[in-house]
């Protein structure tokens, strides 16, 4: 199973670096395939007339950590990828995983795919690739035409534009939220200073004036609801940009850092700052417990119970005795008191 897997990368990184577009534009919502079930190959042509072929060394067969300042990414990774850098750039790039991500600019091409969660914070947010979930916090954050959510799409930034396509739900928290050429399967839920614009563009290139109004249903660019929070103060007190800059400048991040410090960055900032506990933190925590065995508490308690009953019993018998009134003497005769006089 392990070798088919394999295989199965190398044949979606070939189809990655030949074509322009790996999924089809279908407008219906894409059934969810396992990779295994896509036929292994490890040979393609290319368009040169070379014959390009990939072997297994090509392939990272556990997590990938990346860190420095200026970073293009382009990797076939049988794992997850954390990424902590200034400007990240991701091309070409496969992941049967999950990719977790801290910069300050983020950038992923239409030929990037992810087969599981997208978890990033940065400035500012430019996503074309296909991915499975989203969770992201950004300043600024464009979801592009290219860009598809197999599920469910989580974000929190200041500015958001959407369009691409989101086979599921999308949940929402900004400021400003303007939707355009997006196609959403499922429910918008958004909560935002003010409701959300849709500015219709035309085959032409030119646009219609923006409105509030969300077309949704048959023909609309929603398939589900449309549910909106009004919310008065902004969503950040300060700005993700400082807080990436405060990240990168305090942990020195370079290309050196070590992956347990890559490690240690991510837990820290997109696990807790998204309610997510790792798996060393859970066990940590497991650790830190005291367990007690049903059986002890059941003794504890039957023992409680007999020391209450033990001062309470006696004061209960002494209240009866004191409440218990003495006989009476029985009255003697007028008759026999005359005679003993």
């Amino acid at each position: 199973m392990k070798k088919i897997s394999k295989l199965v990368l190398i044949l979606l990184a070939i189809v990655i670096l030949t074509s322009s577009t790996v999924f089809a534009e279908e407008e219906t919502a894409v059934e969810e395939t396992a990779v295994e079930e896509t036929a292994p190959t490890t040979e393609e042509t290319s368009t040169d007339g070379t014959d390009t072929e990939l072997s297994e060394d090509d392939i990272v067969n556990a997590d990938k950590f990346i860190a420095g300042e200026d970073l293009q990414v382009t990797e076939i990774v049988d794992g997850n990828i954390f990424i902590i850098g200034k400007n990240v750039t991701i091309n070409q790039t496969l992941v049967n995983g999950n990719v977790f991500i801290i910069a300050e600019n983020l950038t992923m091409d239409p030929e990037t795919e992810i087969y599981g969660s997208l978890c990033a914070i940065a400035k500012e947010m430019n996503v074309n690739s296909r991915m499975y979930d989203t969770y992201l916090i950004a300043d600024k954050f464009n979801f592009g035409y290219e860009a598809i959510v197999q599920r469910d799409l989580r974000v929190m930034a200041s500015e958001i534009v959407l369009d691409g396509r989101i086979y599921r739900n999308a949940f929402i928290e900004a400021d400003k939220l303007t939707l355009s050429d997006l196609l959403m399967m499922g429910d918008l839920n958004y909560t935002a200073q003010s409701e959300a614009v849709y500015i219709k563009k035309n085959e032409d290139g030119t646009t219609e004036p923006e409105t509030t109004e969300i077309p949704k249903g048959e023909g609309g660019i929603i398939g589900g609801d449309v549910k909106y929070t009004q919310r008065k103060k902004k969503l950040f007190n300060k700005t993700i940009e400082k807080t990436v800059e405060e990240i990168l400048k305090s942990n020195k991040i370079d290309n050196n850092t070590n992956e347990e410090k890559i490690k240690s960055i991510i837990t820290s900032y997109i696990f807790n700052g998204m309610g997510i506990k790792s798996n060393t933190e859970m066990a940590k925590e497991a650790s830190n417990s005291v367990v007690i065995p049903k059986v002890y508490i059941y003794i504890t308690a039957v023992v409680i119970v007999l020391l209450v009953l033990a001062l309470i019993l006696p004061i209960i018998l002494k209240k009866n005795a004191n409440s218990e009134k003495k006989p009476k003497e029985p009255k003697e005769d007028k008759k026999s008191k005359e005679n003993n006089l």
